[in-house]
């Protein structure tokens, strides 16, 4: 119970902020399901909470589905991505098959980043000038384009310190 009504609206916010934090974690889990050996059997206490019929009541039972989603999506395996070439893009050069990966990544995940700041670790130094670099194709200039709808940020790490590289 709240003893002042402002109490009652910090409350509210709380409550309301840890619903839609959750919410949104579930749809983005479900996303990658296919890749979580037994996903439902797992995420069955998040996914009730999601029910209209069924109050939001965050049990322990409820905290270990969620860390063991976590864990399990945030692993190597299940953020690489399988990225075969189509046949055009077997002759782009380094650089530019750094930065197609780079784009193909912001395109497949654009709900999750529109108006979010994101960091971009490449073991591929040349990335860090592309903002910067004057001579461009047209191809590399319409990535650039789009990549200026991102609040994105490409920072470099040595391929030994940075396993996530790839992935």
């Amino acid at each position: 119970m709240s003893k002042s009504e402002e109490e009652h609206a910090d409350h509210l916010r709380s409550i309301l902020g840890v619903l839609g934090k959750q919410r949104s974690f579930v749809g983005l889990a479900s996303y990658y399901h296919r890749f979580v050996k037994s996903f439902a059997s797992i995420a069955t206490h998040l996914t009730n909470l999601t029910k209209k019929e069924i109050p939001f009541e965050w049990i322990e039972k409820c905290e270990e589905s969620f860390q063991k989603l976590k864990t399990l999506l945030t692993t190597t395996p299940i953020l690489a991505l399988p990225q075969k070439l189509k046949v055009h893009e077997r002759n782009y050069p380094t650089h530019d098959l750094q930065l197609v990966a780079v784009v193909f990544a912001l395109k497949i995940r654009r709900h999750y980043l529109y108006g979010v700041k994101c960091e971009v670790f490449s073991d591929h130094r040349s990335l860090l000038h592309v903002f910067t670099q004057k001579d461009l194709n047209l191809r590399q200039r319409r990535w650039i384009e789009l990549l200026k709808n991102y609040d994105v940020t490409i920072q470099y790490h040595q391929s030994k310190a940075n396993v996530m590289a790839d992935a």
